[in-house]
């Protein structure tokens, strides 16, 4: 009896078991049923937000009024209060079993925004006013020399004019304190907005808003961390050695007084406002002087070309690789030039508005290489947010957080001087080892 009964216990039991696991194995699959219903609809709600915000953005980039300012703040609120309620929603459906698609789009909504706003509402409003006033400040920012009047006030495109082009120190010191001087009503507001992004960033479960950032390259961000090192050091070599005759053309040409040979090199004698790059002043720092033709300045100037003839020109380099034509809307509604009547963000950034179905750019080109490599670099973004508008909204993005700019500056590595002879804007391209050395300083 004992023995029948426990068998009974037994076969009972085990029935048990293989009921639960079936229940569980229905559950499974209605949650992950449930999951992608639910990434459906955030699709579906993005993909409405990105259209209303990235339209407020625009106008507010192109034509900075407080009328623009509030609509801007407004949009960005709106999308911040639904990320915050969304992100917390998609807790419900957090899995390791998830499918793979799933459980990436449920991480890219929570890395959908790059200025993530705490879960409060007043504290929301506050970030998105202060992130609109300080891109505001930033666009329209303008350094007024004291001994001259206000109609010499000077924006960052003529400051940077200033270090490109002038070869005077103090000219060129001037324009760099002046434009560093529309950072000090700016601090303030930036300090408030990184604690508000920080602890945005805190109840996503990072310890800080850097954190979240370097989230976003497929590793961990200590991983990121550890591969920046890596590739900063692979380089670190080169560069050492370009600082130093950088650094030896610099002193010979205003002197060690100026920029000493065991020091640091003056930020604002490289010819750019962020000392990120030394193209602007490659004819002091050319080490073969003369050999092989690389003035394309002299070429654009010489050929009249305009804004739109140097975007032409990139929209040409890009179909020859089999790209499609640039929609007419590009043409009708990005921004080439700065504007006369109204102060705009001249910063250069390309858009994919409406999932990517609308593309545009915003500059303020003028007739130089510099600018000329920029169109490349831009478009690159254009063409790769072109080729992922068919995709979910949540999909709608780079692979990874470095993608975009690899594909901008590879496409700009193509600019050598073959290709640049072959569509007239230098005479010819030189293949001497001096000649490729002057275009690999050029690039550096």
């Amino acid at each position: 009896m004992k023995i029948f009964s426990l068998q009974k216990l037994l076969l009972l039991s085990t029935v048990c078991v293989l009921a639960a696991c079936e229940v569980r194995v229905e559950a499974d699959a209605h949650d992950d049923e449930n999951a992608a219903n639910f990434v459906a609809r955030v699709n579906d709600e993005l993909a409405e937000l990105r259209r209303e915000s990235g339209a407020a953005e625009w106008v507010r980039s192109t034509y900075i009024i407080l009328d623009t300012a509030i609509v801007a703040a407004k949009a960005s609120e709106k999308y911040a209060a639904w990320h915050s309620a969304t992100v917390a929603d998609s807790l419900r459906y957090a899995r390791e079993d998830l499918r793979p698609d799933v459980a990436r789009a449920l991480k890219l909504l929570t890395l959908s925004t790059s200025e993530p706003a705490p879960n409060d509402f007043a504290k929301r409003k506050e970030l998105a006013a202060l992130s609109t006033e300080l891109g505001g400040l930033y666009g329209a920012g303008k350094y007024c020399p004291e001994s001259s009047g206000e109609e010499t006030c000077l924006s960052l495109g003529d400051l940077e004019n200033v270090l490109a082009e002038s070869r005077d120190y103090d000219k060129q010191l001037d324009a760099w304190r002046g434009w560093h001087t529309i950072s000090i009503p700016m601090r303030a507001m930036y300090q408030r907005f990184v604690e508000l992004t920080n602890e945005g960033a805190r109840e996503l479960n990072y310890a800080d808003l850097g954190k979240m950032w370097k989230d976003n390259y497929d590793m961990s961000p200590a991983a990121f961390e550890a591969e920046s090192l890596r590739l900063y050091n692979q380089v670190k070599p080169l560069y050492d050695a370009l600082h130093c005759h950088v650094r030896a053309e610099l002193a010979e040409h205003y002197g060690t007084d100026k920029v000493p040979l065991d020091g640091p090199i003056p930020a604002h004698l490289l010819g750019n406002m962020w000392a990120q790059e030394w193209g602007e002043i490659y004819d002091l720092l050319e080490p073969y002087p003369g050999v092989g033709d690389l003035d394309v300045d002299a070429a654009l100037a010489a050929q009249n070309y305009t804004p739109v003839s140097m975007v032409e020109s990139a929209e040409e380099f890009y179909e020859s690789l089999g790209m499609p034509a640039l929609p007419a809307t590009f043409w009708e509604r990005s921004m080439f030039e700065k504007p006369a009547d109204r102060e705009v963000v001249c910063h250069a950034s390309a858009w994919g508005l409406d999932g990517g179905n609308d593309l545009r750019i915003k500059m303020c080109i003028e007739p130089a290489y510099e600018d000329l490599r920029v169109i490349y670099h831009e478009l690159g973004h254009n063409y790769y947010q072109g080729a992922y508008r068919d995709q979910p909204a949540l999909f709608q993005t780079g692979a990874h957080g470095g993608f975009h700019e690899a594909i901008g500056d590879t496409i700009t590595l193509s600019m050598t001087p073959g290709y640049l002879a072959e569509v007239g804007l230098i005479e010819s391209a030189a293949t001497s080892d001096e000649a490729t050395i002057n275009r690999q300083m050029q690039q550096a």
